[in-house]
């Protein structure tokens, strides 16, 4: 056999794997299961952080929670969201990935750390870098955390 056709043998192979995975898919299956249980897991949390809230969900974030770096000048009701939805989904993680849900001002899991850094990246890309770069036809271009992640913690 041709070397060169090691290369189209593997592409279609791949090619046909990946047009079997339809929705009766066993791995899509898992997929959408982990998905769903993760939300659920967030929901638990999100709803219990909100009842604790309560009134106070209108405050700026950094009136009522400890140790507020990334989210000053948001609600606490808007960081819970942006933690909840964006994170969540974006990096296919539970809350409890970055935050002990017992302690959740605590900052001994690295992760937390970690997404702090990367929001500081995000921010220099968009603001230093891309925004001072010639050339691109976007008026505003920007990347967020879906950029690389796409669904997984490690991109």
């Amino acid at each position: 056999m041709s070397r060169h056709f090691i290369p189209v043998i593997i592409l279609l192979a791949a090619s046909v794997l990946f047009l079997s995975l339809d929705d009766q898919s066993p791995v899509k299956k898992v997929r959408i299961t982990q998905e769903d249980s993760l939300a659920a897991l967030n929901k638990k949390h999100v709803d219990q952080v909100m009842r604790w809230l309560g009134d106070r969900a209108k405050l700026p974030a950094e009136e009522v929670f400890k140790d507020i770096e990334i989210f000053r000048g948001r609600t606490a009701e808007e960081m819970i969201d942006i933690m909840d939805r964006r994170y969540r989904s974006t990096l296919g993680v539970s809350c409890a990935h970055c935050h002990d849900p017992f302690d959740w001002a605590s900052n001994e899991k690295p992760e937390k750390e970690v997404t702090r850094a990367m929001v500081a990246f995000t921010q220099k890309i968009n603001n230093d870098l891309l925004a001072n770069m010639q050339g691109l036809k976007s008026e505003n271009p920007r990347v967020r955390c879906s950029t690389c992640h796409r669904g997984n913690a490690k991109p």
